[in-house]
């Protein structure tokens, strides 16, 4: 906003104090009272214009601007006043915006032949004034003025260049930070399918198992029900194909297949062993009764425990740990609360809360993590039942 209303303010702000000089008759100007503008108005006022007003597109043609602006008050100067006395203010102020746009504007040949051809006419009129009498100290703070707007043109360019190299990092680090965040994404989500794969792959054998032994026991007469039992366990054995073969693409370049059980609650005691080992005393309390949990959910709890305490071990430089899990009649509730005073700040922080996150999505649940009012470090999760999975009272 201010940039596009600096391109108009500024050049208008040295008509005005132009035109108030103009009609004073140089009151403002370094002459005092005396004339300053020698020769008719229309024509000074005619070169105040020729400065200024090209100031207005000192962004977009920086170099054509400072030529235009030096060559204009240099013949504003040498047609209009003696070079025995100090010219008024306005070409100075003229040039001196010039000057700054050019140096903060441009880089390169652009800002070489911009400064050689305004600088070359800058100093070939302050030199000239000083042969004519103007006094060496005029001349000379003439000149450092204007290679002060210069320097500090140049000053303001490499602050924005520094400004935006520093944007462009922290967007190439945002994306980069992205991009591990959904690889992270996808690893747990592959991670979770395959672990539930196992699960659906033994409930599915348990079936086709069950299907095929009762129907070698049907009695004479049960046709039908051999025959159902019969489709039941060739669709059991279809599924477990297809099952295989879906493992096949998760497990793809994904390092050797694990033959361990998958876990569950029943784990817990040796997670908390070796946590123990570590130097973390864990405490585990369970409300309800946790022993019918679908495999899965079942599953899936342990790894949002074994996750937290792990990052207790990691990050959290704490000395205790207590786990609660509440199975309530419509979901199943956890909270792992640590006395640790150390942020979450290691490398890779945030990936197990990414894995908690997923997990509990496939459930529909939710999980919070953050600083516990009391102090420490709490996750709680939140993992409702499906119809189906409800427990038995």
């Amino acid at each position: 906003m201010w940039k596009g209303a600096s391109a108009w303010l500024v050049p208008l702000g040295i008509v005005v104090i132009g035109a108030i000089d103009l009609v004073q008759n140089g009151s403002l100007s370094s002459e005092g009272a005396r004339a300053s503008f020698p020769g008719p108005l229309p024509v000074h006022a005619l070169f105040l214009l020729a400065c200024t007003v090209p100031l207005y597109w000192r962004a977009s043609y920086p170099v054509a601007v400072a030529i235009i602006t030096a060559l204009a008050a240099a013949i504003w100067i040498t047609s209009m006043f003696s070079l025995s006395v100090q010219p008024p203010l306005e070409p100075a102020l003229a040039i001196i915006v010039a000057l700054f746009a050019l140096a903060s504007y441009t880089d390169g040949r652009p800002l070489a032949v911009g400064t050689v051809f305004s600088g070359g006419v800058v100093l070939g009129g302050e030199a000239a004034g000083a042969i004519a009498g103007q006094g060496i100290g005029n001349v000379f703070g003439a000149i450092l003025i204007f290679a002060v707007s210069w320097v500090m043109g140049r000053m303001v360019r490499q602050h924005r260049e520094n400004a935006s190299g520093q944007q462009v990092r922290a967007d190439r680090l945002e994306k980069e930070q992205e991009e591990r965040t959904r690889r992270a994404a996808e690893l747990e989500r592959s991670r979770i399918a395959r672990e539930l794969h196992d699960v659906v792959a033994h409930g599915l054998s348990m079936i086709v198992v069950q299907a095929a032994a009762e129907r070698r026991v049907l009695k004479p007469g049960q046709e039908s029900t051999g025959a159902v039992l019969e489709a039941i366990e060739h669709s059991g054995r279809q599924a477990m194909t297809e099952l295989r073969r879906l493992l096949g693409v998760l497990r793809r370049d994904d390092g050797p297949i694990s033959l361990s059980p998958q876990p569950g609650l029943s784990r817990l005691p040796e997670l908390v062993a070796e946590l123990a080992e570590s130097g973390v005393a864990v405490q585990v309390s369970t409300m309800g009764d946790v022993s019918r949990l679908p495999p899965g959910l079942d599953l899936s709890v342990y790894r949002i425990i074994q996750e937290s305490l792990t990052n207790v071990l990691k990050h959290a430089h704490a000395s205790r740990a207590d786990v609660q899990v509440h199975c309530r009649p419509q979901s199943l509730e956890i909270d792992v609360l640590d006395d640790g005073i150390g942020g979450r700040s290691a490398p890779g922080d945030g990936f197990g809360l990414i894995g908690m996150r997923e997990r509990v999505a496939v459930y529909g649940g939710s999980v919070h993590a953050g600083r516990a009012e009391g102090g420490g470090y709490q996750v709680h999760a939140v993992l409702p039942f499906e119809a189906a999975e409800l427990l038995a009272p």
